[in-house]
């Protein structure tokens, strides 16, 4: 994973373990195990698919009636809320 200067590696943690992650800085462009294993473990390799797939949750959600009374919840109604 060579390194120029608009590239910067940084070292991250997830439930798979330790990892490098390469970034420009908006990107992820590669990542790879941060320690030696005889075991391959591909999701250390998959971040960027992980980062940039278009089925990620980008931002917060709540539901609108959990916004409208979060003293007084109810339920699990998801079907008939919306989300906002």
């Amino acid at each position: 994973m060579p390194t120029s200067s608009a590239t910067k590696t940084i070292l991250t943690a997830a439930h798979w373990g330790p990892m490098l992650v390469e970034t420009d800085g908006e990107n992820v462009l590669s990542s790879r195990g941060a320690l030696a294993t005889p075991f391959a473990n591909s999701l250390q390799t998959a971040v960027r698919d992980q980062v940039h797939s278009k089925t990620r949750v980008r931002y917060p959600m709540v539901r609108k009636g959990f916004l409208a009374s979060p003293d007084k919840p109810r339920g699990s109604a998801v079907r008939m809320n919306s989300f906002g």
